[in-house]
């Protein structure tokens, strides 16, 4: 009997660790796979793969599909415990409807900016089936260009991690600058993010930073240019999704160079941070350039 239990001890000590491998060999095909597209796909494209979460791993492939997707639980909990009745917020990725829609049936008054056209659309055509969403404004100017309107909001909410899908610091940064103003002095700004290991040495940690020479050694050979992929940078397996993954000191910093104070962050499998406006750094100039900026709505002035 003692034999037979030995025997059966040690299968599932080996059924673990090939488990373990196989679950590493996945991971590091999956990075190869990330690198070697980000290092074939140039810059503007790649900022292009920025749908979430449409024909993303959720299922969500229209904006009728994602109807019933509940708002982050996180956004709810906190909208519902720290924000004044009747706060003006703009959601920032409000393709889909699905934070506009909670966030009226709390009572605020919400606005959405969407940089895709198409998604804007759809989403304007089915909020105005929705009782208390008709007539709630959706801005489609062209990516990254953030209509002037200062001190027209008292929360900014950067949804559906969307601040991961920009590809670049600086131009994340200089996103986050270009938004700050339309944030009254003691407004708020909320976002989640994709986030990566904090063990730089942990398998996970390494199967980001693998990507990074791969990424780049192509786009110097094919391109000759500085388009750096950066650690955190990876592009979906199973659909051209590109998302930055951020640790703690990066999420930081990027606040603090956009303009921004952390008040609070967390994080479960993905995070989250709330900041209010502090005070503005100088930022970096590799930011990608853009036409004036659209003017604001009558309904945001």
């Amino acid at each position: 009997m003692s034999q037979t239990k030995g025997s059966a001890s040690f299968a599932l000590k080996l059924f673990r660790i090939g488990s373990a491998l196989n679950r590493a060999l996945q991971r590091m095909t999956e990075s190869f796979h990330s690198a070697v597209f980000m290092g074939l796909i140039p810059d503007e494209t790649l900022q292009e793969y920025d749908t979430y979460p449409f024909g993303d791993w959720d299922g969500a492939e229209t904006v009728s599909a994602d109807d019933d997707e509940p708002m982050q639980a996180w956004i709810r909990n906190w909208a519902a415990t720290d924000l004044p009745a009747g706060s003006r917020i703009l959601v920032v990725g409000a393709g889909g409807g699905r934070e506009i829609r909670a966030l009226r049936s709390m009572g605020f008054e919400v606005f959405g900016l969407e940089f895709d056209i198409d998604l804007a659309t759809e989403t304007r055509e089915m909020l105005a089936t929705v009782p208390g969403c008709e007539s709630v404004e959706i801005l489609s100017p062209p990516r990254f260009e953030v209509p002037k309107a200062d001190g027209a909001f008292d929360v900014i909410l950067i949804a559906r991690y969307y601040l991961s899908l920009v590809h670049g610091r600086d131009q994340r940064t200089h996103f986050l600058s270009e938004l700050r103003p339309l944030l009254k002095e003691d407004g708020i700004l909320a976002a989640d993010y994709f986030i990566r290991p904090e063990n730089q040495k942990s398998a996970g940690a390494m199967a980001f930073r693998i990507q990074v020479p791969i990424a780049n050694f192509l786009r110097v050979f094919l391109r000759g240019k500085n388009e750096w992929i950066e650690t955190g940078d990876h592009l979906d397996p199973g659909v051209p999704l590109f998302h930055h993954h951020y640790t703690t000191e990066e999420i930081e910093s990027e606040l603090i160079v956009g303009g921004f104070e952390t008040l609070t962050r967390d994080s479960t499998w993905f995070g989250w941070s709330i900041a209010t406006p502090g005070k503005k750094i100088g930022l970096t100039s590799n930011k990608e350039t853009s036409s004036p900026a659209p003017a604001a709505s009558p309904a945001l002035t």
